[in-house]
């Protein structure tokens, strides 16, 4: 199970933080980050999923706003 770093805890209020992993729940944190993010976990994202997941994750979303999809 990988880690997600603590700064990315608070996007993740309804959810068990620790039970979280990048992997298995990659779709959920990209759309949270996405939806809620800042620069900084903007950067922590791209670095950590590949540019294509980020984009397919984009266009078939439906719990992104679609500003927050436009950004």
């Amino acid at each position: 199970m990988e880690v997600i770093p603590n700064f990315l805890k608070k996007y993740f209020w309804d959810v068990d933080f620790s039970k979280l992993d990048k992997e298995e729940h990659s779709k959920f944190i990209i759309e949270r980050i996405l939806g809620y993010g800042d620069k900084k976990e903007i950067k922590w994202m791209r670095k950590e999923f590949k540019l294509n997941q980020i984009k397919n994750i984009l266009k078939a979303s439906r719990n992104l706003p679609p500003k927050s999809a436009n950004f």
